[in-house]
């Protein structure tokens, strides 16, 4: 039989351990979180899973691993991990604006709203909960409302990086094309590689008319996140501008082909004219 001191020796090896296991996870929840906040979500989902083995109880690496899924378009994974969230703190704001999140992506605004409701209720000078109100607010396109929650936002973290990126995206999808390119530059400005930023971005210059802008910014979103779903959105959007200008192109130069080669050279005249400088 072991002595009183043997027993006290092995819990104390025992409570080391566990200290040790524990704080393992401190540093796999930041790199996790960077890698979330940089739009790299396979390497941000592989690092909360891993925090996870190391403390399965850790409501925030299970609620942000929902937000990384919800991302990728994995909803019944995402609501598993927020609703573990919540059973292991029914009151963090974070379960509530998460769980907000993954019910706006499964289309039910109405119970969205109410948890980010909570969260608001729970963190008032937390900008997330006026980001997902905002969030909720667009659902039914009522952009100029998102606007508003998301000055506030704003007034509250005027650096934050994900109001900046979602303001601009706001502005935009109202035509405010000068709003959003603010709002996008501030963004990269704060954080160059910030994924959604360059994506924003990129849809301004196409809406601008600029496709190699908006091509570089998206190749950079996609160098940053091979399998960001916005950044591959946003090429496809370039492929079909350039495919709709390309046939714009053969449907011109048909009907100059069929009036004659002087046609051709009245309209090369005129585009060479516009490049030279007035005297």
């Amino acid at each position: 039989m072991l002595g009183a001191h043997g027993g006290e020796a092995i819990a104390q090896r025992g409570n080391q351990a566990e200290r040790q296991h524990r704080e393992a996870i401190v540093p796999a929840l930041a790199v996790a979180t960077e890698d979330l906040d940089r739009g790299q979500l396979p390497a941000a989902i592989d690092e909360f899973r891993r925090a996870l083995t190391l403390a399965p109880d850790k409501l925030r690496a299970h609620a942000l691993l929902a937000v990384a899924l919800v991302r990728q378009r994995r909803l019944g994974a995402a609501l598993i991990e927020v609703q573990t969230a919540r059973r292991l703190s029914p009151e963090a704001p974070l379960a509530h604006l998460v769980l907000g999140r993954v019910l706006l992506a499964h289309r039910r605004p109405s119970e969205a709203r109410e948890h980010v409701a909570t969260a608001r209720g729970l963190a008032p000078s937390d900008p997330a909960p006026l980001r997902g109100l905002a969030a909720v607010e667009r659902y039914p396109d009522r952009d100029d409302r998102a606007v508003e929650l998301l000055t506030q936002a704003l007034e509250l973290a005027p650096e934050d990086v994900e109001t900046l990126v979602v303001l601009g995206d706001a502005h935009l999808a109202r035509g405010r094309v000068d709003d959003a390119e603010r709002w996008a530059r501030a963004a990269l400005e704060a954080e160059p590689e910030h994924a959604d930023a360059l994506v924003l971005i990129g849809h301004v210059l196409l809406r601008r008319g600029d496709v190699s802008g908006a091509r570089e910014h998206a190749v950079g979103a996609i160098r940053t996140e091979v399998s960001d779903p916005d950044a591959l959105r946003l090429l496809a959007a370039i492929k079909a501008r350039e495919s709709l200008l390309l046939g714009l192109w053969f449907r011109v130069s048909s009907v100059l082909a069929g009036l004659g080669p002087s046609a051709m050279r009245v309209l090369l005249a005129a585009d060479l004219a516009q490049d030279q400088p007035l005297r």
